[in-house]
């Protein structure tokens, strides 16, 4: 073959590629075969079932429906009647048809589950025996009006501040064990050694299921889980109680989920509605969630395995649904190694979910999410955000291996791209939109139009490229946290300190205060800065300064007293504010400072600012953010917005007062506030606690510092570990700590002096 019949037959393949890939629309909708049954009637009376609530009637119920299957298929009909039952498989041709008032209770016996091999978030693992199962069938059915219940509770372990009092009082005295602290309730001691010790679920070779005995109840089964069948209807039941996922389909094709009830306690442990995993044609219609977990759930396989495996889940339709209590209306993630694409989302309503369409991914796991459409959403009192995107989402799982979790593009890298939302009504979220990217994949090409969102903050974006905002209005308001206040800590300090005095020094007659100067745009709104300088036209070092308050709290006022007595010493002084954790979480306070100093770059003839001179000076929060800037100078991913890009947003010195050096630390005792500001525990955000910390960044482009600290440790975490880093990088750095001193030391007198001795001292040394 010649190199043109080559080059003709390649263009014909991409040709192919690209219409297989673009052959839908709304318009042109995937299409869905059903399964089709014959009339015959098998009852499971005939074979020995006993309504009763008493009886264990599995082998009745397994052999009408083997039965029916072996005779052509038909429908298998469960009678009116509270049916006690172990696990139940599903065979070829059958529609288990359950009838209203008939409700499949499974048996909290858990010996009457078998181990399998299964899979749990997306990695083949050992499980029980799921209650209703089926693997590599065809033409299979569940419908009615009855319930299916999993009776979860027997097998889900719970913490105290999930329930309240009286439900924690009925579990502790229904059996079951306590974890150490007494803040944690498990089924067995069985299943908290497991969960103590770690204990893998994974399969793995040479390993036989006889080997997982010792955990098996901490292997709670999904209640349905359905494998590679085709032509799969659910249909008018109510699913219930499960111990884990409620409905798991796996690898089918030509899946029908419709007028469906799936239902768990709020508390269930993954108590996720619908699980769909790398499936094929697939329509979720008419259904109602209210859940523990994700309520509708696109996945396709976790990590390597997933990646292997090479299954998207695609070609779906999702509409007409109705989500209450939920993690996310509808999620895509975060086990999405296979891919997802081809999916449509319209005509659907989430009302307290905690998120409403959410789409979650990590450094590890791979796999592309494209081609998402969804219209018509309608969302009230959404907890946190309407529309969510983070390719930093992790929480550990029994399931997780080590992942190359290296900043770089590979075949680990997760690909968020190519999505449209058309009215989508928010009344009520904390956050209209946040999406959070990689610095090496940003999330790419998401459009949104005609959409309305009534919410406290407006938008967060963070490594996001191309993300349209069409005919979108941004209702918000954002409320101000003061907690943190000088007068009020004052206040405080003063029981124990009686002698201090609030720092207010005389502003010198030449200065100018200029007040509330815009500086960049973010989260639909504008943030603003105070400049204090002399009226003279000679250029000055400048220092910019970084209010504290544990990123949730704070105000740019709190920096004034400073800012008057760096321009007595000869310097200029700006003092900005940032958008605090309940407005946008890490890395956007350190992404607006950045853009701050770049402000000052552009704006330096008009206020005298020397721009081969210029300090970050911060307190508390703001010392950790200092320190952060002073050792992150040229790192791109803090180099976010358009706002004054032709100017540095370098520093040549940074003044950390009493602020940490690194989160997780011996010395660290940075929790709540520092999780929120993250975006979660360290545990489920290891990789934002150490890129947050200074320390993570110390090296050649680290400038000299200048540590300020009260006697408390918890406050100068990881300061000696930085400084000896410094010192074999042969940068200056230099340490005072001020004895018998509160936190807030430098709001007051006799210690708001000596502060301002120590870094003016430094910065004359390091800038002049």
């Amino acid at each position: 073959m010649n190199i043109r019949n080559i080059s003709i037959l390649l263009t014909l393949c991409l040709a192919i590629t690209v219409q297989a890939f673009s052959q839908y629309s709304w318009k042109r909708l995937p299409q869905i075969a059903s399964p089709v049954f014959r009339k015959d009637t098998f009852n499971i009376i005939r074979y020995g079932a006993i309504a009763d609530g008493i009886t264990l009637n599995t082998a009745a119920i397994n052999k009408a429906i083997t039965t029916c299957s072996m005779k052509g298929g038909g429908v298998v009909l469960v009678p009116e009647g509270l049916w006690l039952t172990g696990p139940v498989e599903m065979k070829n041709n059958v529609n288990l048809h359950l009838k209203s008032g008939a409700t499949l209770l499974f048996t909290p016996d858990k010996n009457q589950y078998p181990l399998v091999e299964g899979s749990y978030e997306g990695r083949s693992a050992a499980r029980n025996q799921s209650p209703v199962s089926g693997n590599g069938l065809h033409d299979i059915a569940i419908t009615g009006k009855g319930i299916i219940d999993g009776n979860g509770d027997v097998w889900r372990a719970v913490g105290k501040g999930q329930m309240t009092e009286s439900e924690w009082k009925k579990k502790v005295a229904s059996g079951g064990v306590l974890g150490k602290n007494g803040n944690e309730w498990y089924p067995s001691e069985q299943y908290k050694k497991a969960k103590e010790e770690g204990m893998s679920m994974l399969l793995v070779p040479g390993k036989p299921l006889a080997d997982f005995a010792v955990m098996k109840d901490f292997l709670r089964p999904n209640l349905v889980a359905l494998t590679n069948c085709k032509r799969v209807l659910l249909e008018g039941i109510t699913f219930q109680n499960s111990a884990a996922w409620c409905l798991h389909p796996s690898l089918c094709e030509d899946l029908t989920l419709r007028n469906l009830l799936v239902k768990n306690p709020s508390y269930a442990q993954n108590g996720d509605g619908a699980d769909i995993e790398s499936c094929r044609s697939f329509l979720v219609e008419g259904c109602i969630f209210d859940v523990g977990d994700d309520a509708i759930c696109i996945k396709s396989g976790k990590d390597e395995e997933g990646r292997k495996r090479g299954k998207p889940t695609e070609n779906g339709i999702v509409r007409n649904n109705t989500v209450y209590k939920a993690h996310g209306g509808f999620v895509i993630g975060s086990e999405m190694s296979g891919g997802a694409r081809n999916i449509f989302v319209y005509n659907c309503t989430f009302i307290g979910t905690d998120k409403g369409l959410r789409f979650k991914s990590t450094r590890g796991r791979g796999g592309v999410v494209e081609k998402i459409f969804a219209k018509n959403i309608f969302m009230k009192d959404i907890v946190e955000e309407a529309v969510f995107f983070d390719l930093y989402y992790f929480v550990k799982f029994a399931t997780d291996s080590k992942r190359d979790e290296r900043p770089q593009v590979n075949e680990g890298t997760p690909v968020f791209r190519d999505m449209e939302f058309d009215n989508i009504i928010c009344n009520g979220a904390k956050k209209a939109i946040f999406i959070r990217g990689l610095p090496e994949m940003p999330v790419k090409n998401i459009r949104i139009t005609n959409s309305v969102f009534k919410t406290t903050i407006g938008k967060e974006l963070t490594d996001a490229d191309d993300i349209v905002l069409d005919n979108v209005r941004l209702d918000t308001q954002l409320p101000r946290d003061t907690s943190f206040a000088v007068w009020s800590t004052f206040q405080k300090q003063r029981l124990k300190f009686p002698f201090i005095k609030i720092a207010a020094p005389t502003a010198p007659a030449n200065m100018k205060q200029l007040i509330d100067i815009p500086y960049r745009e973010a989260s639909g709104r504008t943030l603003l800065l105070d400049v204090f300088c002399n009226k003279g036209p000679q250029r000055k070092p400048a220092v910019l300064l970084v209010f504290g308050g544990g990123w949730h709290s704070g105000d740019k006022t709190h920096n004034h007293a400073m800012s008057v007595e760096l321009v007595k010493r000869g310097y200029v002084a700006v003092s900005a504010e940032y958008r605090l954790s309940a407005e946008a979480q890490y890395p956007a306070a350190v992404q607006d400072l950045k853009a701050a100093v770049r402000w000052m770059r552009a704006n330096a003839a008009l206020y005298g600012i020397d721009t081969n001179h210029i300090a970050v000076l911060g307190c508390s929060a703001g010392g950790q953010l200092a320190a952060l800037m002073g050792a992150t100078n040229g790192f791109e991913r803090y180099e976010e917005g358009k706002d004054n890009r032709a100017f540095s947003s370098a520093v040549q010195a940074a003044v950390d007062i009493d602020g940490i050096l690194a989160f997780k630390h011996p010395e660290s005792m940075e929790a709540g506030a520092a999780s929120e500001w993250l975006g979660g525990t360290y545990e489920e955000k290891p990789d934002l606690w150490k890129e947050a910390s200074a320390l993570t960044h110390a090296g050649n482009n680290t400038v000299p510092m200048l540590f300020i600290n009260s006697s408390f440790p918890q406050f100068h975490a990881g300061r000696n570990d930085m400084m000896q880093l410094m010192k074999e990088h042969h940068i200056y750095s230099e340490v005072h700590e001020l004895p018998d001193t509160p936190h807030p030391f430098w709001f007051f007198h006799p210690w708001f002096n000596t502060t301002m001795n120590y870094t003016t001292a430094f910065l004359q040394k390091v800038l002049k």
